[in-house]
């Protein structure tokens, strides 16, 4: 990597994709065109791939692999007295295959300190035949020379998986980690957790813990009695009565000698005295909440009229519920016009309006005449105010002048003690004092206008002047810049776990096939996930295998099943059909198709003249 002049090297490990098999590795120790250097015309398989290559003869020639060293077993000795080791390596790619390899001799003397997670060339591998020691499908090669073997670099994506299992410890699958933290086994149930359920509003109960919940989920159906009482809670089916069936079932108390309708009873004491048999019951109930329960109790059932007088937090809901449908319900009924503060005195002022408006004509005949003046009362008030005026200014010897419409400017209605100060003031401003200068006169009043005081307001009680108040508006906290940082923070972690879940998703999408545990039974001659009843009643020799889980999905209508033989023996149980194609773990989910994804090869088609042309994309 070459590096511009003036710049500092980059820091941090160096991180390199091998060509050839894909492995990133850090701090590696030689460098790409030196791997292709090494390799030079020999054969190169994928580690994923050398069972299938060793199959068909691919590998007879001078070949090489790469892979990482994720475990080592301890170093072992042979039956001749001779040590070896029992390297397992990955590529991590795809299902994540394994392979075991072998060091003899000296190359067990000089690589039996590698650490883990090391990259590593091997040349030439011998590969050891299956001894039945080892599982179905796992490829086992050995090396005896130390020059066939070669460290490239630390791999920077081999892991175990992060599930955790239910005693403590970690699930140790070799997972990549580029792709997804969770291994095949682990994924679904790391997706299903990432889903986000939220238990808080799933609960199907309100109110307290009930250990009976916990009772009736394992205790067999019907009721369980022991020592006079029951055992198991079997849930009341509350439903709506008829009033024929009502009277039957009091008919039917009544007789027996019962009083018939207990819960009804109860209902009316507690809306009637706000207790029951001398506890308090139903006390902080409103009375709209009351009538609610005694209709529910007397319309639906009254088991249920007697459940809503429960304290509990599903109770009060449901009759808050109820109490806002019976308001909708009467407000529908007898509505209300609502208006608003402005509207009503608007209104107000219309009316006073109207009030104070004289109105003419009103009783009156075609000959009859018409007084515009006051009331006598309101004449007699406005005429002694007058009076008093006038005597006032005959005291004063004064008359009231009519004052000049077209005369009405200030200046010209000034007295002669005004035009005087105004004089003054004049005088005073021109500077009629001849021993000033006019440099002086120029300060002088440039001293007179920075002298105006500023604009002040009241805040809180405070004079403050609005120069200080817009600095002080305009001001920022010096912690500002952590506001934004926090709105990156949740912004990045928001797209994390949504990336986390696609990581998870297109991992289960990519996953077509498992390796699981199976039994087969020889007398009935089947393979399955478990044994059947038929072979647990007769006693069959039972014998676990490893097999692989497959993932399958109708052609035709998209029906999923699993198998463990190579296709699904059966028809599909949706449509019949035996098309089947090879699918995920799970179903890809789509959304709407976009218009881009709509092909037309004719173009926009008009149904009938005038039609609505849709857009539609040629591919072109």
């Amino acid at each position: 990597n070459k590096v511009a002049l003036g710049k500092a090297e980059p820091s941090g490990p160096r991180i390199l994709v091998e060509r050839n098999s894909l492995i990133r590795m850090s701090t590696p120790i030689i460098t790409q065109p030196q791997i292709n250097s090494a390799i030079g015309g020999r054969q190169f398989h994928m580690l994923s791939r050398v069972g299938e290559a060793l199959a068909t003869k691919q590998c007879d020639g001078d070949w090489v692999t790469m892979g990482v060293l994720y475990y080592k077993h301890p170093p072992k000795t042979s039956s001749s007295g001779n040590d070896f080791s029992i390297w397992k390596l990955t590529d991590l790619r795809g299902e994540i295959k394994t392979v075991s390899l072998f060091l003899f001799g000296r190359a067990h003397k000089d690589h039996w300190s590698l650490p883990i997670n090391k990259v590593v060339g091997i040349l030439n591998p011998k590969h050891l035949e299956d001894r039945g020691q080892k599982k179905a499908g796992e490829v086992t090669l050995s090396i005896d020379h130390p020059d066939k073997l070669l460290e490239l670099g630390e791999s920077i994506d081999v892991s175990n998986c992060a599930h955790k299992k239910p005693a403590g410890g970690n699930c140790t699958n070799i997972v990549n980690k580029s792709v997804c933290d969770f291994c095949i086994y682990h994924v679904k149930a790391a997706y299903k957790a990432s889903a986000g359920a939220r238990s808080a509003l799933q609960s199907s109960f309100s109110g307290g813990p009930d250990m009976s919940r916990a009772r009736n989920k394992n205790a067999p159906k019907g009721e369980v009695s022991s020592g006079g009482q029951f055992m198991n809670d079997v849930p009341a089916v509350i439903g709506k009565k008829s009033a024929a069936s009502k009277a039957k079932d009091n008919r039917l108390l009544a007789g027996l000698g019962g009083g018939g309708g207990d819960g009804g009873s109860v209902v009316q004491k507690v809306v009637a005295n706000g207790n029951y048999k001398g506890k308090p019951m139903g006390s902080l109930l409103s009375c709209e909440q009351k009538e609610v329960v005694q209709k529910v109790s007397k319309n639906v059932s009254e088991e249920l009229g007697v459940r809503l007088l429960a304290p509990t937090p599903g109770a009060r809901a449901y009759l808050a519920t109820l109490v806002k449908e019976k308001r909708d319900k009467e407000e529908y009924k007898n509505p209300t016009v609502k208006k608003t503060a402005k509207e009503l005195i608007l209104e107000h002022k219309g009316i006073m309006n109207r009030a104070s408006t004289p109105v003419l004509g009103r009783g009156i005949s075609k000959d009859g005449e018409i007084s515009l003046d006051v009331s006598p009362s309101v004449k007699n008030r406005f005429a002694a105010g007058h009076s008093k005026a006038l005597a006032i200014l005959a005291l004063k010897g004064d008359k009231i002048a009519k004052v000049d419409p077209n005369s009405s400017h200030r200046s010209k209605n000034r007295t002669p003690e005004v035009k005087q100060k105004v004089l003054k003031r004049i005088r005073s401003e021109e500077g009629d004092d001849t021993n000033r200068s006019d440099g002086e006169n120029i300060s002088g009043n440039a001293n007179k206008k920075a002298r105006k005081e500023p604009k002040k307001v009241m805040v809180f009680g405070k004079e403050v002047s609005v120069d200080e108040l817009e600095a002080i508006r305009n001001k920022k906290s010096v912690n500002s810049h952590l506001v934004g940082e926090a709105e990156l923070d949740a912004a990045d972690k928001y797209f994390e776990k949504a990336e986390f879940k696609d990581a998870l998703e297109e991992k289960m999408l990519g996953t077509q096939s498992m390796k699981v545990k199976a039994v087969t039974c020889a007398v009935c001659n089947y393979t399955a996930f478990k044994s059947s009843e038929m072979c647990k009643q007769a006693k069959h020799r039972i014998k676990l295998i490893d097999a692989t889980k497959r993932f399958f999905m109708c052609k035709d209508c998209k029906k999923r099943t699993i198998t463990l033989d190579r296709l699904p023996k059966g028809a599909c149980e949706k449509c019949g059909g035996s098309n089947w194609e090879k699918a995920g773990m799970i179903g890809e989910r789509k959304g709407p198709k976009l218009d881009s994804e709509t092909l037309s090869i004719r173009g926009n088609e008009e149904a009938s003249v005038g039609s609505f042309q849709g857009a539609v994309n040629l591919n072109i």
